[in-house]
């Protein structure tokens, strides 16, 4: 994908104010019927693949050990199983790119990918593989990604940062339909001159994972 850098007013929109349900989507079955990407769309994909490349140059000299996240999880039951304050570092994992660790217990963090531009949720768009959405991550699991349509609880707004959001949908039996299981908000640091650039400061997803039907998990990760 040719990256575009000029940070139009757009950008810097965090997130709409249109009003939902936060897990709505979740349980939703969606035919597959890719669109082209917008060129407004484009042009935000473009400043975040832009700001995922030029982080992964910076973690190739230089591996940070001192991130901070506010960490919230809920059960399948809506009950807080973490809140808290956790430190993290940034290592480079072979096989999976670079990821989160957390300090105290040297488990991964709760969202673990620290995302670049050939490893996470954009790797398909910012290599140009995907030019429509959505987009097939694998035989059975569609990906849509979009930069509106969800509410500022999902996904505050932050001056110079952008949020999308991503949802996942599994093949429901062998035709063309995916059962939405995963809802991920996330915001991106496109401030150049900023220690944050082309991090993600929050994220905010909501998933079935081993719930009954009708009910899901939710994590929350906020940068200090």
């Amino acid at each position: 994908m040719k990256y575009t850098f000029p940070f139009i007013a757009l950008l810097f929109v965090s997130c709409g104010e249109i009003k939902t349900n936060a897990g709505a989507g979740i349980g939703e079955v969606r035919a597959l019927n890719p669109v082209a990407i917008s060129t407004t769309d484009n042009l935000v994909f473009d400043s975040i693949c832009s700001a995922l490349t030029k982080k992964s140059q910076k973690l190739s000299s230089a591996l940070p050990n001192a991130l901070s996240f506010d960490v919230q999880e809920k059960d399948c039951e809506g009950k807080n199983v973490t809140f808290a304050t956790q430190q993290v570092r940034v290592e480079n994992n072979s096989s999976e790119g670079y990821q989160l660790r957390r300090q105290d217990t040297s488990g991964l963090f709760v969202f673990p990918a620290v995302e670049t531009q050939d490893k996470g949720i954009m790797q398909a768009i910012c290599s140009g593989t995907a030019t429509a959405l959505p987009a097939m991550r694998s035989t059975d699991e569609a990906m849509w990604i979009s930069t509106a349509g969800y509410s500022s609880t999902d996904c505050p707004s932050a001056s110079g940062e952008v949020c999308i959001l991503v949802e996942y949908g599994a093949r429901e039996g062998t035709g063309n339909s995916f059962r939405i299981h995963t809802r991920d908000f996330v915001r991106f640091n496109l401030q150049s001159t900023s220690g944050k650039y082309g991090y993600f400061t929050h994220r905010k997803s909501f998933s079935e994972n081993n719930c009954e039907r009708g009910k899901n998990t939710e994590s929350i990760a906020t940068m200090r």
